[in-house]
């Protein structure tokens, strides 16, 4: 989606998070790598949007305790996997499941 179709989404009131800048699978690359792939495209968003962004989708859904931990420090407040299950509020809010809908 170009740059202005986001703009203006978000100017109407869409939320977009991060979801890295090239799509790597961050429990295959170094911590190094990992850091920058989630402040890279965050800072990006932040950037391009004029606001925060507050919320990551793992590429492929693959997470570990360790990514999980880095997503934290880059300062995300929500973060989506694809495990299948219902969001509670004893739930990780970095680590929130999907109800896949078809």
């Amino acid at each position: 989606m170009p740059w202005a179709s986001v703009q203006a989404l978000a100017h109407a009131g869409a939320a977009f998070g991060s979801h890295t800048q090239a799509h790597q699978i961050l429990t295959s690359i170094p911590f190094h790598d990992v850091q920058s792939e989630l402040g890279d495209s965050r800072q990006a968003l932040q950037s391009r949007l004029s606001k925060p962004c507050h919320l990551f989708a793992y590429p492929n859904g693959n997470c570990s305790q360790e990514v999980r931990v880095l997503v934290a420090q880059a300062g995300y407040q929500l973060a989506f996997t694809v495990e299948e299950g219902v969001w509670t509020r004893d739930a990780d809010p970095l680590l929130i499941p999907r109800l896949n809908i078809s």
